[in-house]
């Protein structure tokens, strides 16, 4: 090998060298660990496969479909959906609504109205979203569809709590 090829090969070599540095530092950089990031999607598909269920109950859920689901920048899916309907009859109110599980200092979602969203403080996550201002009892609501998930977020946050407390009855 000639000294041209020696420096090709140590330049090639520290490329690769610092693109895998880069890749191992931004992986540790997530606030959010893998395993969480994980059940984070678990759980956003399972919202998503719950709606797809109800698309067949309410109207404005009659164009949802894939096209609604994107990824945040940590890498957990997200839901936005705005009826189709909604935009293009002007005298009936728009119906929308999106949620997604995001690090805690991020702020997703929150210039929209209507806003909430559920602290996992010791897991480092919220799940945050939003729906119409107002919303009529025959709508579907994604707070209601994602009660159960927060639950679920909740249990296996339960796991990293420093302090157990158990309640057993005396008899």
């Amino acid at each position: 090998m000639n000294v041209k090829q020696h420096y090709a090969v140590i330049g090639l070599l520290g490329v690769f060298l610092c693109l895998g540095f880069e890749g191992i530092v931004g992986a540790q950089d997530s606030p959010i660990n893998s395993e969480t990031i994980t059940l984070a999607n678990d759980i956003i598909a399972g919202i998503y496969h719950d709606i797809v269920d109800y698309s067949f109950q309410y109207e404005q859920l009659e164009d949802f479909g894939q096209e609604s689901f994107y990824e945040n920048p940590y890498g957990i899916s997200a839901i936005v959906y705005e009826h189709s309907a909604s935009t293009s009859d002007s005298w009936r109110p728009p119906y929308y609504f999106g949620v997604s599980i995001t690090a805690l200092e991020d702020d997703l979602f929150q210039d929209q109205t209507r806003y909430f969203e559920h602290v996992f403080p010791l897991l480092g996550i919220k799940m945050v979203g939003y729906e119409p201002k107002y919303l009529k009892r025959s709508q579907f609501s994604i707070k209601k569809a994602i009660e159960t998930y927060v639950t679920q977020l909740l249990d296996y946050q339960q796991q990293y709590l420093p302090l157990r407390l158990t309640i057993e009855p005396a008899q």
